[in-house]
């Protein structure tokens, strides 16, 4: 029943996928994975069909645009990502040599799963409908469906043998792993037992030595630091110590109590909120002393703005300890915030002050939605830029304040450009040269989100740039809030994805029509 199950969704879907084909190739074979067979593909008639004239989204909606890319849309994002093909040709080359290293069934799934998810009400009501579906048939039938089509798009795997397959093609390509393991929790979610923690610890560390273990990159990892600092405890500790690096001592005091164990007296915590806090501090440098024996770069993500003092806390206390001799931790500036232009100063003046290494990965922002419904309904001033113009321009003068120390020093800092944004990726191609910066120093990435934006993070690793796509791992299960999210956080971009759409039916077609020239 799974089998069938599948065939009639992907048949369902297949069907909004017009224009792969000349006319004259209306019906053709494809082949399955997992032992489906094959599936008979007939084409519409109507070519016009496979380019729809719709924008996808209103013209001022701000969302994300990028690995974390937010903006206000004032053009239609179909239209701001839309090159004609003799451009596009120029700018990736050959779609079938810029694919090469995916299997065909791997290129109807990314325009099927690509296609879906620009359909808003899919989207907004994702969680309803996996957890319906995961009701009605039940977890393992469930999974079985998710597997080959959402699942496989956006994660990795489960088992190590799938996660180094999916890492090993990825190489193919050119560009690194950034492993991700989708632990995380908001302030309702927090557990009253601690041992979840201590687990999601051990999680952590063999993601770690995973990372280790990947040869021909440099390892890195992500980490939600909500993981192992419980939320309720983070929503504490951003209302009493606002603002870290204005506070330079008290990062000191914590990363000296990170190291020693020591409980800090001067935090103004209850007595249960001063024992959680040492135990987190104690998993924090269970994580670091190993990111720095086994040389693997941690970037902490942020999170939302009511948590993300704490983050940043814990963060420049980790560099404080663990950045001595190079940078293996890094901060990720949201510059969809107001603040993030003076926090960003503010944190390496205080990273200066210790003389130690600074690392930052820079987004454009993930959570807009939520921080603005919170300001209107609890009557705060709206922490989000009013424009994506302002976002970029933030992001952009980030990325160039730190390409700028890096050409000075390029020990001391190390920066991830992370972005689905093509003249954000352009820009700093510019800027690396302007400052004539050697890509062997190994101070600057690139980053986008396993999955999306393939036709960049690939030309990016053809040409030699050093490039890492965030790979999460794990079970349909518990992936499923990441899946979800991720379709929400990153609506913008898939459903501005014209470009990368068109760019994946030109390597299907050429695929199946044997002309894939590799």
């Amino acid at each position: 029943m799974a089998g069938s199950l599948r065939k009639s969704v992907i048949c369902f879907t297949f069907s909004h996928l017009t224009g792969l084909l000349p006319l004259r190739h209306r019906i053709c074979m494809l082949p399955l994975p997992h032992g489906l067979g094959m599936l008979p593909l007939r084409h519409v008639t109507n070519p016009s069909r496979c380019a729809s004239k719709k924008s996808g989204i209103a013209s001022h909606i701000y969302r994300q645009t990028g690995n974390e890319d937010v903006g206000r849309i004032t053009s239609p994002a179909a239209a701001a990502q839309h090159v004609d093909k003799d451009k596009m040709s120029m700018l990736f080359g050959d779609p079938c040599v810029l694919f090469k290293h995916k299997t065909t069934w791997e290129l109807f799934r990314a325009l099927v799963v690509l296609k879906m998810c620009s359909w808003n009400r899919l989207v907004d009501n994702s969680v309803t409908l996996m957890s319906l579906g995961q009701r009605l048939l039940g977890t393992r039938l469930f999974s079985a469906l998710m597997r080959p089509v959402f699942y496989g798009q956006f994660v990795a795997g489960t088992s190590r043998s799938e996660i180094l397959d999916c890492v090993s093609r990825q190489q193919k390509a050119g560009i690194g792993p950034l492993l991700s393991v989708p632990i995380e929790e908001d302030v309702n979610d927090c557990k009253i037992d601690q041992q979840c923690y201590d687990d999601n610890l051990q999680v952590i560390l063999n993601c770690i030595n995973m990372a280790a273990e990947v040869k021909g990159n440099i390892p890195m990892m992500h980490l939600r630091m909500t993981s192992v600092l419980p939320a309720n405890l983070c929503l504490s500790l951003s209302k009493v110590f606002p603002e870290p690096s204005t506070n330079p001592e008290l990062v000191k005091e914590v990363a000296v109590a990170m190291e020693t164990g020591e409980t800090l007296a001067t935090l103004h915590l209850s007595e249960a909120e001063q024992s959680q806090f040492s135990k987190s501090l104690a998993r924090l440098r269970a994580i670091g002393q190993l990111a720095v024996k086994k040389d693997v770069i941690v970037m902490v993500d942020a999170e939302f703005t009511y948590v993300n003092h704490a983050l940043n806390l814990a963060t420049l206390a980790m560099m404080l300890n663990y950045n001595v001799n190079t940078t293996l931790i890094f901060y990720t500036y949201q510059n969809y915030l107001k603040s993030t232009s003076q926090r960003l100063r503010r944190d390496l003046d205080l990273v200066d002050k210790y003389g130690v290494c600074f690392g930052a990965k820079i987004v454009r922002g993930a959570y807009m939605e939520k921080e603005r419904m919170l300001a209107r309904t609890q009557g705060y001033p709206d922490p989000i830029n009013d424009t994506f113009d302002d976002t970029s321009n933030m992001y952009h003068d980030s990325m160039e304040l730190l390409l700028s120390r890096i050409s000075k020093d390029s020990k001391k800092t190390r920066i991830i450009i992370a972005t689905h944004n093509i003249q954000t990726v352009k820009l700093a191609k510019e800027r690396l040269k302007h400052y004539n910066i050697d890509l062997g120093t190994k101070s600057v990435f690139f980053g986008q989100i396993f999955g999306m934006g393939d036709h960049i993070s690939c030309r990016l690793g053809y040409d030699g740039y050093p490039v890492y796509k965030s790979i999460p791992y794990g079970t349909v299960t518990d992936t499923l809030p990441y899946l979800s999210r991720r379709a929400q956080e990153n609506r913008a971009i898939l459903q501005g994805v014209r470009q990368e759409k068109d760019l994946l039916r030109a390597a299907f077609k050429g695929r199946l029509l044997g002309n894939s020239r590799v």
